[in-house]
């Protein structure tokens, strides 16, 4: 027996389909394949499958299902989005940040990813992935001036389609950063934006209130005078309220937007975020006036420690107490999108309705707008989280299945893919 683990990918791109292939077994016995890698809070994080080799004495997981394991059926990434936090179920509770139960991914550092094989607990072979963020040459530049941000672009190149990149109510640079180096690296330019941070880093505010939308014209500025950049190729991502967000600007400045893609995203501007506050702002302003905005309930008041799982209840209710005229000032005026338009959305979202506010929103444009393409790609089984592909999905609710929400975000990550080099 000479047991080889191979890996086969295209590239060493973190969101990149990988081919895990062992070989040289003994035909018949099983044997159990563990996966490991930290998050960026230095905190383990693993999975195990037990397969059968087969009468080529071959372990394939793009072709067998495991015998029992972190994950069922065939998939070839099992081993990947099923790993799971190495702590005792005692720990894993939303007091403590260092526990929080979900993978935390802050910045652009590669992953390392131990794949090792046992037979009968004993170690036999072992073989190292290691997932970057960032490939090629890349020029990364920060930006501090009437936005704060992270520009990612191939080094010499010139006119390119890009991407502006927001994340959630998770504040600061979470999720845009990692997605903006992505694109980069697949021959995009790409700005990732921070707009607010809980601990006011960048010189931002500590609360998403009031943030003024003429800080991301001041961006599209920015862009257009670069010579990485083509100034009438420009879409923006958001996700979560990031994706209320890229609404918003699609609506805003139709002429210097080509495309929008909103994950999760409300058709309605929705109450501004201030923690251990129940003052009702708004989240979003433009030259100094706030927008109209949605109240969420009396009762509700934000925390650190918020439960999410809530947040479907508080805005059901928020809308569907809202009067015509409330809501109707409150909503984001999609029909003023030019251009492309991707909705992405699980229909099990936790937060909230936003497959019904999606699906609201193609109606919408259907009826008024001649000059906006829309398409919702809507996954029944899917819900709030759409992190990167190969990392481990974010569920906010037992009911939310990770295989489900693993399987969503592969497919939706590959359309949104081709949804920018069709429309950009």
């Amino acid at each position: 027996m000479n047991p080889i683990i191979h890996i086969q990918r295209k590239t060493e791109l973190v969101d990149e389909q990988i081919h895990i292939e062992i070989v040289g077994l003994h035909v018949g016995k099983l044997y159990e394949v563990r996966a490991e890698m930290k998050d960026d809070s230095g905190r383990l994080w693993q999975s195990h499958a037990t397969f059968e080799a087969d009468l080529s004495g071959r372990i394939d997981p793009s072709s067998q299902a495991p015998k029992f394991g972190t994950y069922e059926g065939i998939d070839q990434a099992g081993l990947l989005w099923s790993m799971k936090l190495h702590a005792e179920p005692s720990q894993l509770s939303y007091e403590n940040i260092g526990t929080f139960p979900f993978f935390i991914k802050g910045n652009v550092s590669p992953q390392e990813i131990t794949v090792s094989l046992y037979l009968e607990d004993e170690w036999i072979a072992q073989t190292e992935i290691i997932a970057k963020y960032v490939v090629g040459q890349l020029t990364v530049e920060e930006v501090h001036t009437d936005f704060v941000g992270k520009f990612f672009v191939p080094t010499n190149a010139a006119s390119l389609p890009t991407v502006i990149v927001v994340g959630g109510s998770g504040g600061g640079l979470y999720w845009s950063e990692q997605v903006a180096a992505i694109l980069a690296s697949r021959g995009f330019a790409a700005m990732a934006v921070a707009y607010y941070d809980y601990y006011g880093n960048y010189g931002l505010p500590n609360e998403l209130v009031n943030i003024p939308i003429e800080n991301f014209a001041s961006c599209i500025n920015w862009l257009r005078g670069r010579r990485e950049v083509n100034g009438d190729s420009i879409g923006i991502i958001g996700i979560s309220k990031g994706g209320e967000l890229a609404l918003l600007l699609g609506s805003m400045f139709p002429e210097d937007l080509k495309t929008a893609v909103a994950f999760n995203g409300s058709m309605y501007m929705l109450q501004g975020i201030r923690i251990g506050s129940d003052e009702k702002l708004a989240s979003w302003s433009y030259n100094g006036k706030p927008f109209g905005f949605l109240s969420y309930p009396d009762s509700y008041q934000s925390s650190m420690d918020f439960d999410k799982s809530k947040l479907h209840e508080i805005h059901t209710w928020t809308i569907q107490n809202a009067t015509d005229a409330e809501k109707e000032h409150a909503r984001i005026p999609v029909e003023r999108i030019q251009g492309n338009l991707l909705l992405i959305t699980g229909d099990k979202d936790e937060t909230g309705p936003t497959s019904d506010m999606s699906a609201e929103i193609v109606q919408i444009i259907q009826r008024n707008s001649s000059h906006c393409n829309v398409t919702h790609l809507r996954y029944p089984e899917a819900g709030h989280g759409f992190h990167i592909p190969n990392l481990p999905p974010n569920s906010l609710a037992p009911h939310v299945a990770v295989s489900d929400i693993a399987r969503a975000e592969r497919d939706a990550w590959g359309k949104m893919l081709t949804f920018l080099r069709e429309h950009l």
